[in-house]
């Protein structure tokens, strides 16, 4: 189990404490100082202890998702994933934020395991792209920190929200039927 640091109410992993910017950090230890020397350390230790990164790929297509947040756009349901991700609790607005900052990590300390976020622009009642870009940062730092795969499902409209690892459309041509396109990293297209 990794060192843990007490950072006002919560006590964190150095690889925890990573994930978060120096002004989110300042805001929970109050001292511009102490947060700058807290991050430093855990930057330090996550560099020296370098972790594998997990797997995951779309179950019968040989396509596998890189280390970060990408985007699907599934809205026939019909993509399986392998190995079966975890699935983030339906928390909406505020929630949402402090179980992605605070209770993923946790989590990934504990078992390191893709994510999956199902209908992430349905996360935030009000604000919401601005919703979606900050839960995005938070994810990004997630995925590298740890080195995982984060899986958020939701519209197309979300592609141009944020830079996305990846992003896979899932929709229907009337003479083929469904069809699977990476639109990024590069561009591919399989018959589902």
């Amino acid at each position: 189990m990794s060192e843990l640091v007490k950072v006002g109410k919560y006590e964190l992993s150095l690889r925890h404490l990573s994930i978060f910017k120096i002004e989110e950090l300042e805001r929970l230890v109050k001292d511009r100082k102490v947060a700058e020397e807290l991050l430093e350390k855990a930057k330090t230790a996550v560099y020296v202890s370098m972790i594998r990164p997990t797997i995951l790929k779309i179950k019968n297509l040989e396509y596998y998702f890189p280390v970060g947040v990408s985007l699907v756009v599934d809205r026939y349901n019909v993509l399986d994933y392998e190995p079966k991700p975890f699935s983030v609790p339906d928390y909406i607005d505020k929630d949402f934020l402090e179980y992605l900052a605070f209770k993923l990590p946790k989590k990934l300390d504990t078992f390191r395991t893709p994510i999956y976020v199902p209908d992430v622009d349905d996360r935030f009642t009000k604000h919401v792209r601005e919703g979606v870009v900050y839960a995005a940062d938070i994810m990004e730092r997630i995925g590298r920190a740890y080195q995982v795969q984060i899986i958020c499902t939701g519209s197309l409209i979300l592609k141009d929200y944020w830079s996305w690892s990846s992003i896979v459309h899932v929709y229907r041509k009337p003479d083929i039927g469904i069809i699977c396109a990476v639109l990024k990293p590069s561009y591919a297209v399989y018959k589902v």
